[in-house]
């Protein structure tokens, strides 16, 4: 799955799950991402052997893109790739 198609259906998604994205890829729309539980161990997990890293939880993003309704859905992802660099 992609970021992008992440964020089209954030509003079905469990607060208390992690947005995770593919380790060593570029973050932008198209970067791979999955939708998960943390684990306790902290341990970046491996989904289908593919290893991914945090990137924000799913209740912060629904928060971020609650305060800018009027974006495009690309829009939401830069602001949310924005927020997990620099502010999470």
């Amino acid at each position: 799955m992609k970021l992008i198609e992440v964020i089209e259906k954030i509003d079905d998604l469990d607060d208390e799950a992690t947005i995770w994205v593919k380790v060593d890829e570029e973050l932008n729309t198209s970067t791979r991402a999955v939708v998960a539980a943390e684990d306790e161990s902290g341990l970046n997990p491996i989904f289908c052997g593919v290893k991914y890293s945090y990137l924000l939880e799913v209740f912060i993003a629904k928060e971020i893109i609650e305060t800018i309704p009027e974006a495009t859905t690309s829009q939401k992802v830069d602001r949310i790739i924005k927020y997990a660099i620099n502010d999470a």
